[in-house]
């Protein structure tokens, strides 16, 4: 995939097959403050997850603009996985061919040991509940590599001091902060 803003992916990112509408975007700030969190971070050869990515952005921010040539990601619902899959068709790129090691592209995964094995960076759109940030942090704790950062944020109305302490029963550091 040719080199992108965020403005140009963003910009061709629908919501569809979920809700449409003219007051309504499938991309947030959250988005764009992940993606240049991870900036730095990222190589072609960084072994990158997303968790939580509605409608593409994360992933297709990543493969686009910050030269990583491969995305694991989960989504939860079958709408964000759908629309990831129209998103990038629309960018002109499509899932890794699943046999080729040095495929470029992405990978629709389940939560779990495929998703995360030796995963450096996660990025990771909070989810509304602690059960489910828990079920994701201990995921990404068992199977990431052991020096693994995990970047994740949301939106401040679903954001709780309790989630600082999931993260902390699960990670040697926790640095909260606000946009």
């Amino acid at each position: 995939m040719a080199q992108n803003s965020l403005e140009d992916i963003f910009g061709t990112l629908r919501r569809h097959p979920d809700v449409e509408a003219p007051n309504l975007q499938a991309w947030d700030a959250t988005d764009r403050l992940l993606l240049e969190a991870a900036a730095a971070r990222l190589t072609p050869d960084t072994r990158l997850a997303v968790i939580g990515d509605r409608y593409g952005a994360l992933t297709l921010g990543a493969l686009g603009t910050l030269g990583v040539r491969r995305v694991r990601v989960h989504e939860d619902l079958i709408t964000g996985e759908r629309a990831l899959r129209n998103n990038a068709a629309a960018l002109g790129l499509a899932a890794a061919d699943p046999g080729a090691v040095d495929a470029t592209g992405f990978d629709q995964l389940a939560l779990g040991e495929e998703l995360l094995s030796g995963a450096g960076t996660v990025l990771l759109q909070l989810p509304r509940t602690l059960a489910e940030l828990d079920e994701i942090a201990d995921a990404v704790a068992r199977h990431a590599a052991p020096d693994v950062v995990l970047l994740a944020g949301g939106r401040i109305k679903h954001m709780s001091l309790g989630m600082n302490a999931v993260l902390a029963r699960h990670f040697q550091t926790v640095q909260p902060q606000l946009a």
